[in-house]
This record gives C-alpha cells, sequence and structure tokens, in this order.
C-alpha cells in the first residue's frame, strides 16, 4: 500500500471489493441484480461497517467508510460493463481509454492531504536523503576505480616478478629502462 500511492478512496475500495467479511446483496430485497445495473461497486455501494455485538463499530476505520462512501457518489452514475447497450459492429479500437470507460477509472495518487498519509509518514521517514544517495553513488564511483588500479598494480608487480632479477637489478632499479635503448661509451 505504501509504494503504489494509493488514495484513500483507492484502498477503500481494494477492501471492499476484496474483503469476504461483507455482504454482496447491499439491497437486502434478495433480488438478483441483472447484467444490467451490475458493476463493481454495486455489490458493496453504500459502504457498511461490521460492528460487534455490543454496537461497537470494528471494521474499517471510519476514514475508509468515508473514503469508500466518496467513491460510491464519484461512481454512483457508472455505467456496468454490460449495460445493455448495443455493440457497435464497426466498432474501432480507441486510442485513448477515457474514465469509466467498461468501468475502468484510472486510479489516483494519494496527496499529502489525503486521510491515510498521516499512517504512512513513519515510512517516509525512512526513505534516503538525496545527500546519501549522491554519497553512495561516489563511493561506488571510488570503489571501482581502487578496483581497477589494483588490477592495474597486480599485473604491473607480476610483470616485475617474472623479470630475469639479474636483468634488471637486484631491486629492480634498471627496469624504468627495459624498453629504452642508450649509447654507453
Amino acid at each position: 500500500m505504501y509504494h503504489s500511492k494509493l488514495s484513500s478512496e483507492e484502498i477503500a475500495e481494494i477492501i471492499y471489493t476484496l474483503s469476504l467479511s461483507f455482504p454482496t446483496d447491499q439491497r437486502g430485497d434478495g433480488t438478483e441484480q441483472t447484467c444490467v445495473d451490475v458493476t463493481p461497486w454495486s455489490d458493496w455501494c453504500p459502504p457498511v461497517t461490521l460492528v460487534s455485538q455490543s454496537g461497537v463499530k470494528l471494521y474499517p476505520p471510519p476514514f475508509i467508510v468515508a473514503a469508500a462512501e466518496r467513491r460510491c457518489s464519484q461512481r454512483e452514475d457508472a455505467v456496468g460493463v454490460c449495460s445493455g447497450k448495443e455493440e457497435e459492429t464497426n466498432a474501432e479500437f480507441p486510442l485513448s481509454v477515457p474514465d469509466g470507460y467498461y468501468a475502468y477509472y484510472e486510479p489516483q495518487v494519494r496527496t499529502p492531504t489525503d486521510e491515510i498519509s498521516p499512517f504512512f509518514a513513519a515510512m517516509d521517514l525512512l526513505r534516503m536523503p538525496g545527500d546519501l544517495t549522491n554519497a553512495k553513488k561516489t563511493v561506488e564511483d571510488i570503489d571501482t576505480k581502487l578496483v581497477s588500479t589494483r588490477r592495474e598494480l597486480t599485473k604491473l608487480e607480476k610483470e616485475l616478478d617474472s623479470s630475469d632479477a639479474s636483468k634488471y637489478g637486484v631491486d629492480g632499479e634498471l627496469f624504468v629502462m627495459r624498453d629504452s635503448c642508450h649509447k654507453i661509451e
């Protein structure tokens, strides 16, 4: 929930849609819903709250119920997927999908003023600050340079060790002059 940045209305919709704790026939008249009135929200609008035997409201919290009520009022005129409209025979594939097309709505992003934002405030503090991110990148760059410098050092040491000691001197003093020609008189 935190990383998706969903708004409280989106979270309320997920809770009411996926929870098996809520009755699916909200109308209470026992009649079956026809395909025309079926929308993803028809089973849980208006939202209900589970109440204990002592009358205490248990689930979901009041701010989720309020968010669900807002979602129901936003989608009250939504048309179901099988809305009774006749399908066009020459329908073209749409280039853009408008909100509400086949009961699909673009998810809304959580804002700092959203009721659920305070619940994620502690998680926001765990984010890595930009300065620390830059410092880690600098450390990685320096580590990469260090590895390549160590490889070069190892290569030079092997080259020095494989050479003939008498050829370049006891401690390799003459190694610097190995590929140069000098005239000695």
